[in-house]
């Protein structure tokens, strides 16, 4: 399994984990909680994500204390909540985000005001 091994690449700075439709919420908790904690780019778009996912990404985030750039793009079925708990576990120092397609609408956006 990949993330058994994921915790041999400890000078890490980039994963893009896109187009990975079939890992579930457990999965991703598995995944992200193998990488090294000095990551600074994560992609996790394309990914269809959804609450019962993100709820399981959140709490590994804020791991991720040198995180620079997080892509979300293209999960368009997190909602307001989801956004508010994936958002409230990055680290302040973020410099950019991507939000590209995720089908954000006013309560989603306003979830995004921390």
């Amino acid at each position: 399994m990949i993330a058994l091994e994921l915790g041999r690449f400890r000078q890490l700075k980039k994963a893009d984990f896109s187009w990975n439709l079939g890992l579930s919420a457990a999965g991703w908790r598995q995944l992200l909680g193998g990488l090294s904690a000095g990551v600074e780019d994560l992609s996790v778009g394309k990914n269809s994500l959804d609450d019962e996912k993100a709820a399981e990404i959140a709490p590994q985030l804020d791991r991720f204390q040198l995180l620079k750039k997080a892509d979300f793009s293209f999960n368009d079925r997190v909602s307001a909540a989801g956004w508010r708990e994936l958002l409230g576990s990055l680290v302040a120092g973020v410099e950019h985000l991507d939000f590209t397609r995720c089908e954000l609408d006013d309560e989603k956006g306003a979830s995004l005001k921390l």
